[in-house]
């Protein structure tokens, strides 16, 4: 016996569901999901979007980062590199690649859990 609906094919009542069927029903569980979700999480779509517009970026280590962007502001190597590991951990992005003009808070609607 198939473990999932799906599976069974054409035989049974699920073999009445197309794949333009499936699919429609997979858009409205999706607004479901939308709906229900909290306020703070970041949009799925957005966040895929960042992703996608970070990967493309060459990736600097903490040293490269600090050399271009903190050192001349005073701010310690073990800070930049607390900070960016601490970030990428609890919010699940590679910012590697993020620079200091990115609008991150507000490109993943942080903002609005603030």
């Amino acid at each position: 016996m198939p473990r999932f609906p799906v599976e069974a094919g054409i035989s049974g009542a699920v073999g009445h569901l197309t794949v333009s069927r499936l699919h429609a029903m997979l858009k409205f569980l999706q607004k479901v999901r939308d709906a229900v979700r909290s306020p703070y999480d970041p949009n799925p779509h957005r966040r895929a979007e960042v992703v996608c517009f970070l990967a493309q970026r060459p990736s600097r280590s903490h040293e490269e980062w600090h050399r271009e962007f903190a050192a001349a502001h005073g701010i310690p190597l073990s800070f930049v590199a607390w900070y960016r590991d601490t970030c990428s951990k609890y919010f699940e992005y590679d910012l590697s690649a993020a620079l200091p003009d990115d609008r991150l808070v507000e490109d993943l609607g942080f903002g609005d859990a603030t």
